[in-house]
């Protein structure tokens, strides 16, 4: 699992230097990239009033002092005062019970989409299709050919002199039929 973990994180460094913005000096490549597809997008955006310039470096800013402080905070509290990470639990039960099943969004993602698709697969694919179309014709053929074959049997018998009785009188038809028209 390690291998796939760096595999992305140098994957995110690398995208991350593609679209580095204009206003910290880079070229923003997949924006240009991009651009025939957002054309329209592009121009509305441009119709409309733009925020000053610094407010694009106050966003960034405040981003990156966000996210080191829920580091920092993090730090200290799971290595040096565990105790408040236990307290806020028993404080705050649901918001817990929320961000540890991470919103619920994977019970929905499986109530709206997996159960439903299962469902459909086991009624329509498995019952009907495999079991009522590709069961049936597998089966079918498999008697079709076990019929073929008891009949087949009663004439193949393995005794020369009954195939050799056959080849001439098949022969004797041929030359009779060829005689006669």
């Amino acid at each position: 699992m390690t291998i796939p973990l760096v595999l992305l994180a140098v994957l995110s460094a690398v995208g991350g230097f593609i679209g580095v913005p204009a206003s910290l000096g880079g070229g923003n490549t997949i924006e240009h990239w991009l651009e025939p597809v957002f054309q329209a997008a592009n121009e509305k955006i441009a119709a409309a009033p733009h925020a000053a310039g610094a407010t694009e470096y106050v966003l960034m800013a405040l981003s990156v002092v966000v996210a080191l402080a829920g580091i920092v905070l993090a730090r200290a509290w799971y290595l040096h005062r565990k105790e408040i990470p236990a307290h806020l639990v028993g404080r705050f039960p649901r918001l817990y019970a929320l961000l540890l099943n991470k919103y619920y969004v994977d019970e929905a993602y499986d109530a709206a989409f997996v159960k439903p698709l299962v469902t459909g697969s086991e009624r329509l694919l498995w019952k009907r299709i495999d079991v009522g179309v590709i069961d049936w014709l597998v089966n079918g053929s498999a008697q079709l050919l076990g019929w073929v074959s008891r009949t087949i049997r009663v004439v193949q018998t393995g005794i020369t002199e009954t195939y050799v009785l056959v080849f001439v009188l098949g022969v004797v038809a041929i030359i009779g039929w060829l005689i006669a028209g």
